[in-house]
């Protein structure tokens, strides 16, 4: 059974998970945390599979646009095994930390944990650039993601949206 998290927007950055419910915010960045009501799309037929058969492990990826974080401006980002994507140096940590943690750079945690992807029906990870120019959106899957905390049974499936 495939269970959905909601998309989260690149508002997710400075709290730990347990932040999910409620708006929280802003920081001192202006940011907001907060869940999203758009669909989930899949993209596991249209997208590019990566980190099939890794734990804790990152890969890079191009965005086809500009993003801006944190008073920067990104072309790539990094994605981890572990529910986390960010910018600038990779972290394949599979233990999340406070977002305020010093040198955690700019990410975006839709479902920061221990996941991996080498037991058998675990899926990979996607990536997707969607949209014509100028609207564009850069979509990270995490298909049939298993917990290697044996107290977190089952699979997940999630995703976050630039």
């Amino acid at each position: 059974m495939k269970t959905y998290a909601p998309r989260f927007l690149a508002a997710v950055l400075w709290c730990a998970c347990t932040c999910f419910a409620a708006s929280t915010g802003p920081n001192s960045y202006g940011y907001f945390i907060t869940g999203s009501s758009a669909p989930f799309v899949d993209i596991t037929s249209t997208g590019t599979e990566v980190l099939k058969g890794a734990d804790d492990l990152t890969v890079s990826a191009t965005l086809g646009f500009s993003f801006s974080l944190l008073g920067e401006s990104y072309g790539q980002a990094w994605i981890s095994s572990n529910g986390l994507m960010g910018f600038g140096t990779p972290d394949n940590s599979p233990a999340n930390i406070s977002m305020d943690a010093a040198g955690l750079g700019a990410v975006i945690a839709p479902l920061w944990q221990d996941w991996q992807f080498y037991t058998p029906g675990t899926g990979g990870v996607y990536y997707e650039t969607t949209g014509d120019p100028g609207s564009e959106e850069f979509i990270v899957e995490w298909s049939n993601a298993a917990s290697t905390n044996f107290l977190a049974q089952g699979k997940g499936t999630f995703e976050a949206l630039l």
